[in-house]
């Protein structure tokens, strides 16, 4: 399960960093949009971060991960549909790994709460 966390890590992370090309080669240095497109790239390596952090099993940085990555995506997906084109790769670098590491982050707190449960029987 973790090699498929990391995996979508990487590619999160490749998707974040082609942003952070984007922000600098497109856009005025110090402009409103330049600014915001920075956070965006902020944002998206802090999902990494999380999502990294919660190979630990900890139930916080379980969360703040899978609460992050979805969010993610639906921005991801919300930028897509303002371009006019859901399925835009720009979209999709950052939706499709999104939503797999907010799967496996709910799975991972289904798991654990499950767990906890069968443990509290004994």
């Amino acid at each position: 399960m973790n090699v498929i966390r990391y995996v979508m890590c990487a590619l999160l992370a490749l998707g974040a960093l082609g942003h952070l090309y984007g922000t600098f080669s497109g856009y005025p240095l110090g402009s409103e949009v330049f600014v915001w497109s920075l956070s965006a790239t902020a944002f998206t390596l802090a999902v990494v971060t999380f999502n990294l952090m919660a190979c630990s099993g900890d139930r916080f940085p379980v969360v703040a991960a899978m609460v992050s990555a979805a969010v993610w995506a639906a921005l991801a997906l919300g930028f897509g549909s303002a371009v006019g084109n859901i399925f835009d790769p720009r979209a999709v670098i950052h939706a499709v790994p999104s939503i797999m590491l907010a799967t496996l982050d709910a799975k991972s707190l289904w798991d654990s709460s499950h767990r906890s449960k069968r443990l509290s029987r004994v």
